[in-house]
């Protein structure tokens, strides 16, 4: 299209690509687990309501020891798995990526109106 900028399609396309990758990843890791991703963001916030995380009194705040070995576990396999992902980049390259994504995913926010994306992964989500 004559007159249209194409400059975006770099890098949207290979976001999309990306995360319908990484979100077919998960959902074989957590399957394997026998772990839905409702349970583990379940399981994860219950995780965060023992010390040294803390939650509200409104909000759940009992995770049996079998729950948390399950989030322990699932977790270790997600993360482990994530990183076998991205680890055809260095360590210097994953963490220049991973400021460059901040910025942008703050910006696409402001520009959206969405300020915070609220699920397991998200960096500022302690487990």
């Amino acid at each position: 299209m004559p007159g249209t900028s194409t400059e975006s399609i770099g890098i949207v396309t290979r976001m999309w690509q990306l995360a319908k990758l990484f979100g077919e990843d998960r959902r074989r890791v957590l399957h394997d687990s026998d772990v839905d991703s409702a349970t583990l963001d379940l399981l994860s916030m219950l995780r965060r309501s023992s010390p040294p995380y803390s939650l509200t009194t409104r909000e759940p705040a009992r995770l049996t020891s079998a729950g948390h070995a399950l989030v322990e576990q699932t977790v270790d396999r997600v993360l482990e798995r994530e990183l076998e992902l991205v680890s055809g980049l260095s360590e210097e390259q994953r963490a220049q990526l991973a400021s460059l994504l901040k910025v942008l995913l703050g910006e696409v926010q402001n520009r959206c109106g969405d300020h915070g994306v609220s699920h397991v992964g998200d960096v500022g989500t302690a487990l």
